[in-house]
């Protein structure tokens, strides 16, 4: 067992809830209102930190974060405050505000570059560095759409390194790698609490159940390594649909003693009744099919027996969304692309030109419609 870690007297909470429930939100909401609190308008440091296992979840997460952000700008604006700053860090994150560097990261379009972790808080869909924006070295995003307009602005959104370095986010999404490489780098340390006079206050850990083996025990110690750098008190949120002994687990993983735990989870009564489908694959070695082709097809099956998202035929009956649980993050991570391949969509769920889905073979007439509401539910299920 890793031993703990009591001397900055941290807490954690461990929020066990099934799938669509509001467990982000309970950690995001009352971070965010903590965080509008300690807003200064000339002063920026890193108030909370988002760490995820996956950089797919973390390009979800950003774009909910940054619409409920943007709830309290009006409130902020009122008592004389900036708004609140957020910033991704991990791999897909421009060094600077320069061609040669974005165009490394971020997928060239028309006129700009598309941003891989935000969408558009009005259409939903894709934001665009105009190449113009970055050549005069402004740091916003425009709406792919003409009709839409929407721009996000330099004051809500951090897109490169280099500017967070010199103005830190009030909340940084992270991957566990990202941490580990930030710790021992002079440049970039403070953006996590290292070696700055202001050091973050909240941690979020989401999907903690993957935390397991020698990829979890690692997650342990580069966790006790940065507590014990920042030296000081930080309330630890767990998340977790599907985690047994969760304030035990969660314990050991951040290095604290378990009464400094607690556990939330719903009780009998609050738990929503609705109607369910469950579909379990199983693999068979003998037959020599390959579990994870079997699982894409029925995954497609099944998107495309349930209602269309809008004017569904049976009133709900037979609901809209299909959520897909594996027991490997290798096979979810390749799961994910592989189907967004076999419906012919980009990363972004766009129908990619001049490709048409595996289920067009079976039929003469997929519209583009079709193909867009496929590929749109993609991102849905996952």
């Amino acid at each position: 067992m890793l031993r703990d870690l009591n001397s900055t007297k941290s807490r954690g909470m461990i929020v066990c809830a099934g799938t669509g429930t509001g467990k982000t939100l309970s950690f995001y909401l009352p971070a965010l209102a903590h965080i509008a609190g300690l807003l200064k308008k000339n002063e920026y440091w890193s108030k909370g930190l988002a760490i995820y296992p996956r950089n797919e979840l973390l390009k979800d997460q950003f774009s909910e974060t940054y619409q409920e952000a943007r709830r309290l700008d009006a409130v902020l604006k009122a008592e004389g405050k900036r708004k609140i700053l957020i910033g991704a860090f991990f791999g897909l994150t421009p060094r600077s505000a320069t061609l040669d560097r974005v165009q490394d990261k971020w997928e060239a379009e028309s006129g700009g570059f598309t941003c891989p972790y935000l969408r558009c808080p009005r259409c939903e869909g894709a934001l665009s560095w105009r190449r113009a924006d970055l050549e005069a070295g402004k740091e916003q995003l425009s709406c792919l759409k003409l009709s839409c307009g929407a721009v996000i602005q330099e004051d809500e959104v951090i897109l490169t390194r280099d500017r967070m370095t010199k103005t830190p986010p009030d909340l940084v999404f992270t991957s566990t790698e990202m941490l580990n490489r930030s710790m021992g780098d002079s440049r970039y340390g403070h953006i996590f609490g290292i070696a700055t006079a202001k050091k973050p206050q909240i941690v979020l850990l989401d999907e903690v159940h993957t935390y397991t083996g020698i990829h979890g025990a690692q997650v342990a110690y580069l966790l006790r390594r940065w507590q014990k750098i920042i030296a000081t008190k930080v309330q630890f949120t767990g998340l977790s649909a599907t985690l047994e002994s969760a304030a035990e687990f969660f314990s050991q993983l951040i290095g604290l003693n378990p009464g400094s735990i607690e556990e939330v989870s719903p009780g009998e009564n609050q738990v929503a009744e609705g109607t369910e489908y469950q579909l379990v694959l199983r693999g068979d070695p003998v037959s020599g099919t390959s579990l994870l082709s079997t699982t894409i097809l029925t995954s497609m099956l099944l998107r495309r027996i349930l209602d269309p998202s809008e004017d569904p035929p049976s009133q709900g009956f037979y609901g809209s969304r299909v959520f897909a649980f594996t027991d490997d993050l290798d096979v979810t991570n390749r799961l994910f692309h592989n189907l967004l391949d076999a419906e012919g969509c980009d990363s972004w769920g766009r129908p990619l030109r001049g490709r048409q889905p595996f289920a067009a073979l079976r039929s003469h007439s997929a519209s583009e419609g079709e193909r867009t509401l496929s590929c749109w539910a993609i991102l849905a299920f996952m």
